[in-house]
């Protein structure tokens, strides 16, 4: 497989909360998105790339769906248990999505907001649901993509890595095909530009690092109000 990521602070933000984290010989590869103040946001991803690093590079091969969810929970735990010790970090936490990529299929376990898409041909779709408090108002058709860009409740999560001791991961695996090119990216992304925009961009580009830069700086162009994280993955 072929693979290229990028984090971006965008144009708003004195700081980047963001943490993208890619081991393509495991076939491995997230995106955290942080939370909790600028220090804390900071902190709460780079620990969840951090420890999924250390796990991932000790295993024996690539982790499989159970491995990669055993891997969020205990990550989930010790962000909680950071932030309880340090008054400075208390509520920080984190969104996650992490896919492990092996034997023609994906195995994704995310917490939040951060998504998956999988993009085949010329067509592509978001493989994960976003955890916020509007998402059954988008599934049930009452709130459309553009009006939750500006709804009041958008950047209210109803999951989160760290904020609590315990959590449920979502998890999932994908079946691929040759071509298939996988996406993972934080709201800094997604805020700035539409799913339809996200999928043809990929789709039709040909390098993927250029593909990662365009990304980013279309996202900036629109106005990057957040970090951008995208990376993007090409099953060969």
């Amino acid at each position: 497989m072929r693979a290229a990521g990028r984090t971006d602070i965008g144009r708003q933000r004195a700081s980047n909360e963001d943490s993208i984290l890619l081991i393509p010989d495991k076939g491995f590869f997230a995106v955290a998105d942080g939370m909790g103040g600028h220090r804390g946001g900071r902190v709460a991803s780079h620990m969840v790339t951090a420890e999924f690093g250390e796990i991932v590079r000790a295993s024996e091969g690539p982790l499989d769906l159970d491995e990669l969810e055993r891997a969020l929970l205990q990550i989930n735990r010790h962000v909680f248990e950071r932030g309880e010790a340090d008054v400075e970090l208390q509520r920080m936490g984190s969104t996650c999505v992490a896919i492990s990529v092996h034997d023609r299929q994906a195995d994704i376990a995310h917490i939040g907001d951060s998504r998956c898409y999988l993009v085949r041909a010329d067509d592509g779709r978001q493989v994960t649901s976003d955890h916020r408090a509007i998402q059954s108002m988008i599934d049930q058709g009452a709130l459309t993509e553009l009006e939750s860009r500006v709804h009041p409740m958008r950047n209210v999560l109803t999951r989160s890595v760290g904020v609590e001791p315990e959590v449920d991961v979502a998890r999932q695996t994908l079946a691929l095909e040759e071509g298939d090119r996988l996406v993972l990216c934080s709201d800094g992304l997604t805020d700035m530009l539409t799913e339809a925009e996200i999928i043809s961009e990929v789709a039709a580009a040909s390098d993927l690092d250029q593909l990662v830069e365009s990304l980013v700086a279309q996202a900036n162009e629109a106005g990057g109000n957040d970090n951008i994280s995208v990376v993007v993955i090409e099953v060969s």
